[in-house]
């Protein structure tokens, strides 16, 4: 299925990201890692990036480890990140990041 205004480059690069997470992930996990999948940004149908419209700010965030407290089809807040990701690798977060980590 064609995604809507994106051209064939962009998507056959997403491709290739998308197979190559495929093959690196399990290994990851075999070997004790925690991985989580993100982006900073999303893209709205003229291809802008940045602003407040929903397609902008809802991204997509996968996170393979048993220790994040969250339902895997909760709407998560992405100023969480940073302090899961401090959280995680067991830094103190700083006072200016006022989300509690997901862990």
């Amino acid at each position: 299925m064609p995604i809507i205004g994106l051209g064939a480059g962009y998507v056959r690069q997403a491709q290739k990201v998308d197979a190559a997470l495929a093959r690196l992930i399990p290994r990851l996990i075999e070997r004790g890692y925690q991985v989580l999948v993100t982006a900073d940004h999303g893209m709205d149908e003229t291809g802008n990036h940045g602003g407040d419209a929903d397609c902008l700010r809802q991204v997509p965030f996968f996170a393979f480890t048993d220790r994040l407290k969250a339902n895997e089809t909760e709407m998560l807040d992405q100023r969480a990140l940073a302090p899961t990701i401090l959280a995680l690798l067991g830094i103190n977060r700083p006072v200016s990041m006022t989300a509690s980590p997901l862990v």
